[in-house]
């Protein structure tokens, strides 16, 4: 039998007699009048059991980084909850829907803004105002989400869900033949 450390429970008598402490102390091998009725001493019982699975933040093993194929597969807790794919994407719409702020930021639009200017007038240094620069975001926004609308429509008289480039430039067409 392999010798392991183990606590060993010891009872030290206090100065009055009366009041006793419990202390470990540590102890080599344990003793067999201890071993008690439940432990078995049969072939059995030198048969290893199998360990007990561990799960992944049990392991003493330095963790390596989980792939996300392996994520799909790992059994889920009861808390998680697994979402159709789909319904949070529809969710981000619904949201940005209610929303009435400005879906693109505004420094990387300003930036853009500044650059078609200079290759309208590369010589000249010139500058928007802040109001102008809001109107402009205020209205490609507009513009940009009706096309997409409108674009989508072309997609679902397809019979399709996804949208491709020929349903931009059909919306495209439309737009400028009828409008």
């Amino acid at each position: 039998m392999p010798r392991r450390l183990r606590d060993r429970p010891v009872r030290i008598e206090g100065g009055l007699g009366a009041e006793t402490a419990v202390k470990s102390k540590p102890r080599l091998m344990p003793d067999p009048q201890e071993a008690g009725p439940s432990r078995r001493t049969d072939a059995a019982s030198k048969k290893s059991a199998p360990a007990p699975r561990r799960s992944v933040s049990e392991s003493r093993t330095p963790q390596r980084p989980v792939s996300e194929y392996e994520r799909m597969r790992a059994p889920r807790s009861h808390s998680e909850h697994r979402v159709a794919p789909g319904v949070r994407v529809l969710q981000e719409i619904r949201q940005l829907q209610n929303t009435t702020g400005l879906l693109v930021p505004k420094l990387p639009f300003a930036r853009v803004i500044r650059e078609v200017l200079q290759q309208y007038a590369p010589n000249r240094d010139l500058r928007i105002s802040m109001d102008a620069l809001m109107a402009l975001q205020e209205s490609a926004e507009t513009y940009m989400v009706q096309l997409f609308e409108d674009a989508y429509r072309c997609t679902l008289h397809r019979e399709r869900v996804t949208l491709g480039p020929k349903d931009l430039g059909l919306a495209l067409y439309l737009r400028q033949r009828f409008y």
